[in-house]
């Protein structure tokens, strides 16, 4: 008889079901903290890439220039603790250097486009890897969020037109590499043009 009664005996039961409850809501509740803090990441690495390729598209001297501009404003804004304190790396959790570039053999149109249809925009601008770690949790009872440490990588990328620098308006002012390349287009069409080489005058219409 007392056998029987200590087996239907239920004290303590939900003592048990609320312990597991709440480490179970503990971990997901830290999960959500982690995937929250992750997003912010991202929202700051956008910024910092977006203004890094502001600062490349502005026209300057010459292109290395605008490159140069691009670089040392990504590094600037990585050093300010106020705004990427805590949040994000350099070296680790997001790229450090080299973000700013020609980026076309990456996003690139489709080789088999027949023409009619889009096929994609020059890709110039900034290009930065990023690193989230703090998706990879382990909710207790329920497992990793990941099985290795290297799937939480993206990329956060800007694209704006660069501006033509100094150095490519006079370049592009030059007879051999505007009225010389014209006429290599169609030798037969412009063959006559060829004669007037020496009357032409390269005159401002580009926007330059």
């Amino acid at each position: 008889m007392l056998g029987t009664r200590g087996r239907n005996n239920q004290n303590g039961f939900l003592t048990v079901d609320f312990l597991f409850a709440i480490i179970v809501s503990i971990g997901c509740l830290l999960l959500l903290l982690r995937v929250s803090i992750s997003l912010v990441s991202v929202q700051v690495a956008q910024y910092v890439v977006y203004a890094a390729a502001r600062a490349h598209s502005a026209g300057d001297i010459t292109k290395q220039e605008q490159i140069d501009a691009g670089e040392k404003k990504y590094k600037s804004l990585l050093q300010d603790s106020s705004l990427v304190g805590g949040l994000l790396k350099p070296g680790d959790g997001i790229q450090k250097s080299g973000v700013i570039g020609n980026f076309n053999s990456i996003y690139n149109p489709p080789v088999d486009n027949d023409g009619s249809n889009e096929t994609g925009l020059p890709f110039i601008g900034a290009r930065s890897e990023i690193k989230l770690p703090r998706l990879g949790f382990k909710v207790p009872f329920l497992g990793k969020t990941s099985d290795g440490e290297d799937e939480f990588k993206a990329h956060v990328s800007a694209m704006l037109f660069r501006e033509p620098s100094s150095e490519d308006c006079r370049n592009f002012y030059k007879k051999e590499n505007r009225y010389g390349e014209i006429l290599k287009r169609d030798s037969a069409r412009f063959n006559q043009a060829s004669s007037f080489s020496d009357a032409y005058v390269p005159m401002e219409d580009s926007g330059c």
